[in-house]
């Protein structure tokens, strides 16, 4: 593998790295990458992409799914939204949470409070 010859290239990889941690034997003793400190989006290729839009350690996976502000939320399902709170997921289709602390959605086009 080859390092990036541009400067702002290298900033920006120097910049990311106190953010990753790679344990060899992590997660079912399996290579793990971790991330801390940082808002996390996948993107799949299909152009098709989640956002994040403020807070802290979120994690937007789903196809369209969407964070606004808060800490620690998780939405992995297309449409997926999380709207402030701690550590809120929304793991179903279109579901949402509004807030609080913890709160997960327990159904398709569900809404926790």
């Amino acid at each position: 593998m080859q390092l990036p010859s541009e400067p702002k290239e290298q900033e920006k990889l120097i910049s990311i790295l106190p953010h990753i941690n790679y344990e060899a034997s992590g997660i079912d003793k399996q290579p793990t990458v971790q991330f801390s400190g940082v808002n996390l989006q996948v993107i799949d290729g299909t152009g098709i992409e989640s956002t994040i839009s403020g807070g802290k350690e979120n994690k937007a996976t789903g196809e369209e799914a969407s964070i606004s502000g808060g800490g620690g939320g998780e939405a992995s399902a297309p449409l997926a939204s999380i709207v402030g709170g701690r550590l809120g997921k929304a793991p179903y289709r279109a579901s949402t949470v509004l807030g609080g602390l913890g709160n997960v959605t327990e159904i398709e086009f569900g809404i926790s409070p």
